[in-house]
């Protein structure tokens, strides 16, 4: 499990204490981190950060960082931009993403540099939707009630699973094909599974089937369209309910 998070709000310096505490504990459990990440929108956002570390060592966080004493590890804060401009190959860091919401915590899962996050939210709630497609751990330890996962029909798993086959497990839109065979299976969902939302999917797809949240996002995009009553271009419009009930089929079968 490497998704972690506190349920807070207002942003207070007792939780970045935990969170990096926690990162901390993280870095000595696992020998391949590198790096500790306090990551936000831009520099103004690290006033906690900073007066945590004031109070702590006298000193505030560097541009350059600082290393843990007796650890290997660099402490440091990154805002997005500058985070996104590095490149690795190489799961090292614990990120601490400070006052951010679900969307933007996404782009931390298909970073290949981030090997655990620990999430602090600005808002109560804010982080719920990727707590839910995660089922991360709340680390307080004060046995707060997680975001109820939804229960989602048994047919959408069925369906995404023969939907990534048939895009050769591409899992992007980036192929024309793929993209028509995608909207086909959307245009199905859309009309058989009404009880199925994008965030449904999205989750499915990043959490079960790989799909990087970027690429997820697309597909859940294409769903919220119809449901708004908008429309897109491609996909097949007759026989849609041939894919249903071979979706029946195939869960009876099981």
């Amino acid at each position: 499990m490497n998704k972690f998070y506190i349920e807070t709000s207002g942003g207070h310096v007792e939780e970045i204490e935990k969170a990096f505490l926690y990162a901390v504990n993280l870095a000595k459990a696992d020998k391949e981190v590198r790096r500790i990440i306090f990551y936000s929108f831009t520099k103004s956002n690290f006033m906690q950060v900073n007066m945590y570390f004031k109070n702590l060592i006298g000193r505030c966080l560097t541009a350059d960082g600082f290393k843990i004493s007796g650890m290997d590890v660099l402490v440091k804060c990154e805002t997005r931009i500058t985070y996104n401009k590095q490149y690795s190959n190489d799961k090292t860091d614990v990120v601490i993403a400070c006052h951010m919401s679900s969307k933007d915590i996404y782009a931390l899962d298909d970073d290949a540099k981030t090997k655990y996050i620990v999430a602090i939210p600005w808002m109560e709630h804010d982080v719920d939707e990727w707590v839910r497609r995660w089922n991360a751990i709340e680390i307080s330890g004060e046995n707060k009630e997680k975001p109820v996962e939804k229960v989602i029909n048994p047919l959408l798993p069925v369906a995404l699973y023969e939907m990534d086959v048939n895009m050769f497990e591409t899992k992007s839109l980036s192929h024309q094909s793929d993209e028509e065979t995608c909207k086909t299976y959307i245009r199905v969902i859309h009309k058989h599974l009404p009880d199925i939302s994008p965030e449904d999917i999205e989750n499915y797809l990043v959490r079960e089937l790989s799909w990087t949240a970027e690429n997820a996002h697309k597909v859940g995009e294409l769903l919220g369209r119809l449901k708004a009553q908008r429309t897109f271009q491609g996909g097949a419009k007759t026989g849609l309910q041939d894919y249903y009930k071979r979706w029946k089929n195939k869960l009876n079968d099981k």
